[in-house]
């Protein structure tokens, strides 16, 4: 990373009755240095009135005169009430690793959560993720019982890699998940790099993401998030490594 000049630069709020309530809110965020890249990030987020979903639509152009290299790391937390003691995630994959010796510890239940536990030290995953038809993958955390649930649906084309983190600390600490889809695994520059794992933009070019966030509110529902993305990972028999694996984690 880099410390960077970031400063907001523009905020919009649209409501547009005519639209089927449609509300959009978009910023813009500059992060520019001397002798180093321009970039500008365009965030859109929308949804609709009495909607269970919101989107957000991410634009990040060059604006400098010189190739620039960029990341993105999507840090969705997610508590309670859709993280408790017994929660599950349900995603469909081509591959999974832990990221280090400390998540390979917990290799036999990575999908499922604990209560709060003092002292938890966190750990990560990384998954290649499996789209659909429709170029998109979805993850989907669900509570104990089945009947709350919160689904990430994500453009692969654009976010190749998808991270689990689990810091189900105590509460007072932050007992907290993170959906993260990503241009790339939180790993060091330098080795995403060597994996082909940045996007390198020319100037004036943009690139463009879409992900959508739902909430299902009854055991139907969110059965049939669930059924489906299983359905998907019943397709493909994944490759799954038990310790950190070459090419997804330095370690």
């Amino acid at each position: 990373g880099r410390i960077a000049n970031t400063p907001a630069h523009k905020v919009e709020v649209h409501v547009s009755p005519e639209a089927g309530g449609l509300i959009s809110v978009t910023g813009e965020v500059d992060e520019s240095m001397m002798f180093d890249s321009r970039l500008r990030l365009s965030s859109t987020v929308e949804t609709v009135a009495g909607s269970n979903a919101l989107s957000v639509i991410d634009r990040v152009t060059n604006s400098g005169g010189t190739p620039a290299e960029m990341q993105l790391l999507y840090h969705w937390n997610v508590g309670e009430p859709f993280l408790e003691a017994g929660s599950r995630l349900a995603s469909a994959f081509a591959e999974r690793a832990p990221r280090d010796a400390r998540a390979a510890e917990e290799s036999a239940d990575w999908c499922d959560y604990r209560g709060p536990q003092p002292g938890y030290a966190e750990v990560v995953w990384y998954l290649k993720p499996l789209a659909g038809n429709d170029g998109t993958s979805r993850v989907l955390l669900r509570n104990r019982a089945g009947n709350l649930g919160v689904s990430l649906s994500f453009d692969t084309a654009r976010l190749p890699c998808f991270s689990l983190w689990k810091n189900t600390q105590a509460t007072a600490d932050g007992f907290v998940t993170g959906l993260e889809p990503g241009t790339n695994f939180p790993n060091f520059r330098a080795f995403e790099r060597t994996q082909d794992r940045t996007v390198l933009l020319e100037p004036g070019q943009t690139w463009e993401t879409r992900m959508e966030l739902a909430i299902w509110t009854t055991a139907e529902q969110v059965a049939q998030v669930e059924s489906d993305i299983t359905a998907r990972q019943a397709a493909c028999q994944p490759q799954i490594h038990q310790q950190p694996a070459p090419g997804l984690s330095p370690e």
